[in-house]
């Protein structure tokens, strides 16, 4: 099993770095982020105590549960990434007639909702290359839905057949679209991609029952999206099917 502790210091590292950053380079986008990070600590303490009212002190959702499954789930999410790309593919070309690459306006809708960290490309892929996508999943895909679960006696089970399955995937899908919206105030297509990419980041936390896949894949595609923006380090290979 995975080192809770370990997962907890590596949360709280990466907070303070994108603190740091955001708060010297996009203070509103810091602040908001800040918002979030203590309404994830809170609701995280919160669930501590009903878990321990309850003597339920074990929790369903984990960043890493069993190392051991780290390549059947990277090949998992590798696969699911790519039916993701072309799902968001067919949205943009339906609300966007007459792209060329429906693809890559999925790249260019993440990066152009990157945080403006002072135009500086390295900062952006730093901060939301790794840090980012990690204190994000861990908050809205893990620490959100566990809490839901102790406090409103929520299934977590992935059960496509179960309406409350689809409300906890689609809740939390959907508030991630809207911090986003509320971080960035980008437009309609913006927000339905985002909130899409949401609803697939919490499948695959619901289906491993971890947030790591996730996390791996978030990464990844922001990575992918800056780099193709900006061509930093020649990592705009990155972005396929773009």
């Amino acid at each position: 099993m995975a080192n809770p502790i370990r997962d907890w210091v590596v949360f709280g590292i990466l907070i303070a770095t994108i603190g740091f950053l955001n708060i010297n380079f996009d203070a509103d986008y810091g602040r908001i982020f800040g918002y979030l990070v203590l309404g994830g600590a809170v609701l995280y303490i919160l669930d501590i105590v009903i878990k321990t009212s309850s003597e339920a002190t074990a929790f369903t959702l984990r960043f890493e549960r069993d190392p051991n499954n780290r390549l059947n789930s990277l090949l998992v999410s590798g696969v699911t990434y790519i039916i993701f790309l072309l799902i968001a593919g067919v949205i943009m070309t339906t609300l966007k007639p007459g792209l060329a690459n429906p693809v890559q306006a999925v790249y260019s809708v993440f990066a152009t909702n990157v945080p403006v960290l002072a135009e500086s490309p390295v900062a952006k892929l730093f901060a939301f290359g790794l840090p980012v996508p990690i204190v994000e999943n861990m908050i809205f895909f893990q620490i959100f839905p566990e809490f839901a679960s102790d406090a409103f006696g929520l299934s977590l089970d992935f059960n496509i057949k179960s309406p409350t399955f689809w409300l906890i995937v689609l809740f939390f899908g959907g508030l991630f679209g809207y911090y986003h919206l509320t971080a960035r105030k980008f437009d309609q297509v913006g927000l339905i991609v985002t909130t899409l990419f949401g609803i697939y980041m919490m499948l695959l936390t619901l289906w491993f029952k971890e947030s790591k896949q996730g996390a791996v894949v978030h990464a990844y595609h922001n990575t992918a999206s800056i780099a193709k923006q900006s061509g930093i380090f020649g990592l705009e290979k990155l972005a396929v099917f773009a």
